[in-house]
């Protein structure tokens, strides 16, 4: 198969999830349907941006499920946390490479 082909596949479903989100609403299938736009930035957004926040997303899940109190106590230290320690080490591994 060629890359148009591929393109076009994937422009009907990115056409289609939208329409199928639109058509279902509120119900079971319309929660788990994923967002049209998601969808189309996770196309061209690298594996290695876009892993840990689905990891994030679901320990965030699991413990807002596991334990609703704690969650909205401590989650946006937490996740505050998450961010910085992660800027800490881009800048860390930045400053690491240009001593090659």
């Amino acid at each position: 198969p060629s890359a148009l082909a591929f393109a076009k596949a994937f422009a009907l479903l990115g056409v289609a999830l939208p329409l199928a989100e639109a058509a279902a609403g509120e119900s079971a299938l319309g929660r788990l349907l994923p967002s049209g736009i998601a969808f189309g930035i996770g196309m061209y957004v690298k594996p290695d941006w876009t892993l840990p926040r689905v990891a994030g997303s679901v320990l965030e899940w699991a413990w807002r499920r596991r334990s609703p109190r704690s969650h909205e106590r401590h989650m946006l230290m937490a996740a505050s946390g998450f961010v910085l320690g992660e800027g800490i080490a881009s800048m860390v591994t930045l400053a690491l490479k240009s001593l090659r």
